[in-house]
């Protein structure tokens, strides 16, 4: 609510990706040189690219003896039947696998919280001005990951009650939008996205669609 206006899309809506976009608000606005620099340096850590945490998942795999012993114990398992056996073991080598989806953002979301512990970012940045980000229910909004960099970056998150996307400000912004967009002839998805983000801006700071809510919601 307090930040410059700022409108940011992710790849997906997975934790990872969110933790990633506050981490961005948050650059946007702080205006330590220290603290800024030390975000860019979690952000660009080689740490959460996919190429480095495969590399460091295959490192923790254990070797092909073991991988070998450990299926044909599945297998030899007197108490479980063949086909319970053959899905046993398939679920063991998914689990093997350095490219699997699950076990590379787990890895992510790990290092990109390890990362922003470091170098004193929590300290530095509970002398910036103190953000709030206004969320609805959806699972990834609560997830602990979410919660734990929100506090480092000195963000406090506010949940709306449950069904009531309309006490939501930035929904008078989305109408403003979708009104706006339906009367004109989209020619591309680039115009889409430019007369999307030009209305965006004009319309995000209009402070009557929110000092009510503030009195409201936020402990000033």
């Amino acid at each position: 609510m307090n930040c410059s206006s700022i409108l940011i899309t992710t790849p997906n809506t997975r934790s990872f990706e969110f933790a990633k976009m506050f981490i961005l608000i948050r650059l946007e606005n702080t205006t330590n040189p220290e603290a800024i620099k030390l975000l860019k340096e979690v952000l660009e850590n080689p740490n959460l690219t996919d190429k480095k945490i495969i590399a460091y998942l295959k490192q923790r795999r254990p070797n092909q003896r073991e991988t070998i012993e450990k299926v044909n114990d599945i297998y030899y398992d007197d108490e479980i039947d063949y086909d319970k056996a053959i899905a046993k073991n398939k679920r063991y080598v998914n689990q093997l696998n350095p490219k699997h989806g699950e076990k590379i953002e787990d890895e992510k979301k790990k290092n990109i919280e390890l990362n922003l512990r470091q170098n004193n970012l929590k300290e530095i940045l509970s002398k910036e001005k103190r953000m709030h980000i206004v969320l609805d229910n959806y699972s990834v909004h609560h997830a602990h990951l979410i919660k734990s960099i929100a506090e480092i970056l000195n963000i406090n998150l506010i949940y709306l009650p449950t069904s009531f996307p309309e006490l939501n400000p930035i929904e008078d912004v989305w109408r403003v939008i979708k009104k706006a967009v339906s009367k004109e002839f989209i020619e591309s998805k680039k115009h889409l996205e430019e007369l999307y983000t030009s209305i965006f801006y004009e319309e995000v700071d209009n402070e009557t669609f929110y000092n009510e809510w503030l009195e409201e919601f936020i402990v000033m």
